[in-house]
């Protein structure tokens, strides 16, 4: 009888944390299917036609961290490594010229960086299968914003 009891809680709790994951899947999946058709789609190529396409994506990945600064507990260190984070998902687009490629990137990010690792994503706290705390010097960690904000990351997105 308890063994039944147990497995009964076991998947009880498998079910509350694949609903959780499952929510936070699809809700970053409609701020990447949000952000980069704005970002890539419009500032970007808008940018790009009335200036060049280097110039339009770095107008753009300020414009990205700019819009940014409202996120909970974001400070200007926070900006300038979204800023930069902002370059990442515009190379895929600049490549091809298509936004899927970039919004992938984006999701592809955001998930595991929020609801697998346990980091914030933007300053926004997920539900986290894992749960950490960053330690170091905000510049190089990000703080509790979100990893992207920090110089640990600039090697990764170089890299990417």
């Amino acid at each position: 009888m308890n063994q039944k009891i147990d497995q009964s809680h076991q998947q009880e709790a498998l079910n509350v944390v694949m609903l959780n994951c499952m929510i936070w899947l699809l809700i970053l999946i409609l701020a990447g299917w949000q952000e980069e058709p704005l970002s890539g789609g419009y500032q970007l190529q808008t940018l790009a036609s009335g200036t060049n396409l280097i110039w339009g994506t770095i107008i753009s990945s300020f414009i990205i961290g700019i819009f940014h600064v409202f996120n909970p507990g974001a400070i200007l260190i926070h900006t300038a490594g979204i800023i930069l984070a902002g370059l990442f998902p515009a190379f895929p687009f600049v490549l091809t010229r298509q936004l899927w490629s970039s919004t992938g990137l984006h999701i592809s990010w955001n998930f595991p960086e929020g609801a697998v690792f346990g980091y914030s994503v933007s300053g926004l706290r997920t539900y986290r299968l894992i749960s950490q705390i960053s330690q170091g010097p905000e510049l190089w960690t990000g703080s509790f914003f979100c990893p992207e904000a920090g110089l640990i990351v600039v090697p990764a997105l170089l890299f990417g």
